[in-house]
């Protein structure tokens, strides 16, 4: 479900440039997207791990998080790397910056779609495999870790084999290593088929009201 919508929200630029919204501040909203998506992956991590019985994780995790929550507590700094980025183009930077406190209002919708998507995994590995319920914060942190490190991974396309090995290295800690190797399998499918059926949607919509306009 949040990769699907995550999936939207690239599509959304297309769409919106073409009704007329400026490149600039289309770009930087999708800057700030990438960093409330990856934020919010690595939030929900981090909480996770509380149920993991490893006390030295939460403390590396919460280490790692830190550069992520001072640009949360003073946004200005975000902006040096915008202008950088714009300056790199050629195009005349730009000053438009979130609030810190829009930005900190925003990051818990985005932590409850990896909810709902670790969730959704959960009941994916429950209809093949007897997974107690006790596993369920477990599970939404190994998605929402092998999400963001493949997201990051920059060298393969929407993460593709990377997500999986890692998904399947953290799910074999709860399952059988055969069932978690077809899991992450068939995590992929299942969350291209939801990225297929909104881009799908999405289209449908744009050719409704292209018709509607004639």
């Amino acid at each position: 479900m949040h990769r699907a919508t995550y999936g939207i929200c690239w599509v959304a630029p297309i769409w919106l440039g073409e009704a007329g919204v400026a490149a600039q501040p289309l770009s930087i909203s999708l800057l700030f997207e990438t960093l409330q998506t990856v934020t919010g992956a690595l939030l929900l991590t981090a909480l996770s791990l509380f149920f993991w019985g490893t006390s030295d994780a939460v403390v590396l995790w919460t280490l790692l998080l830190l550069p992520l929550l001072v640009a949360y507590s003073w946004p200005q700094l975000l902006q040096y790397p915008i202008d950088w980025l714009f300056r790199r183009s050629g195009s005349t930077a730009t000053h438009t910056m979130l609030s810190r406190r829009a930005l900190l209002l925003l990051l818990p919708g985005y932590a409850a779609g990896w909810t709902i998507c670790g969730l959704s995994l959960y009941l994916l590995i429950w209809s093949v495999y007897p997974l107690p319920l006790t596993s369920l914060p477990q599970v939404m942190g190994m998605f929402s870790l092998a999400w963001a490190l493949g997201f990051l991974s920059f060298i393969t396309p929407s993460g593709l084999g990377v997500r999986e090995g890692v998904l399947s290295y953290l799910l074999s800690l709860l399952i059988p290593v055969p069932m978690a190797l077809l899991l992450a399998l068939m995590a992929r499918v299942w969350l291209t088929v939801a990225e297929l059926l909104c881009f799908g949607l999405v289209f449908f919509i744009r050719r409704q009201e292209g018709v509607s306009l004639h």
